[in-house]
């Protein structure tokens, strides 16, 4: 049961983290300023 709730933590804070990287990426192809990308 454990091993079910880890894995479901873990994939959530996997989801965020690719939520994350596609807001950068978007801010790139935008061609935003570099302070906002890194902010």
């Amino acid at each position: 049961m454990s091993t079910s709730l880890n894995h479901i933590s873990q994939l959530q804070r996997l989801r965020r983290i690719e939520g994350q990287i596609r807001g950068v990426i978007k801010m790139i192809e935008n061609k935003r300023y570099c302070m906002d990308i890194l902010q």
